[in-house]
């Protein structure tokens, strides 16, 4: 049985799409991995695009969320191999980033995620544009 593993985020004020990829792929994130780009849109209808179109998915999730969907994209962090999907919640001040693609384990306890490698990677460039809090869980 698998653990329930996330970093839930608040924002001071809206977030779109665009703000919040741009400032993670120029802190290290990328949305492209195994040449896809991974991404979900309405009702959790996950699809695959070359990494050439991540201006129309960008687009595509931007109009999705704008249609109150919850959208998300799967990202990594850099050629380290761990990331997660970032999922963007219709209500625009609120977003999770769930470490579930290659998993870093925490080291000497690896039933358990490293959550603050992650965090020390997410919140910086996040704050830039907005961040206000962040919940982390990792549970049974």
């Amino acid at each position: 049985m698998g653990r329930t593993v996330d970093i839930d985020m608040t924002f001071e004020s809206a977030i779109h799409v665009d703000n919040v990829l741009g400032s993670l792929f120029k802190a290290g994130w990328t949305a492209v991995w195994d040449v896809q780009t991974r991404y979900m849109v309405a009702d959790f209808e996950w699809k695959a695009s070359r990494p050439d179109d991540l201006s129309s998915v960008k687009g595509e999730m931007e109009e999705n969320l704008s249609a109150g969907d919850v959208v998300g994209i799967a990202i990594f962090w850099q050629d380290s191999g761990y990331g997660g999907n970032f999922l963007i919640y219709d209500d625009r001040k609120t977003a999770s980033f769930l470490p579930e693609l290659n998993r870093r384990p925490l080291a000497g306890a690896a039933e358990f995620t490293d959550l603050g490698w992650y965090v020390a990677r997410l919140v910086p460039p996040l704050r830039e544009i907005g961040l206000e809090s962040i919940a982390t869980t990792d549970k049974p």
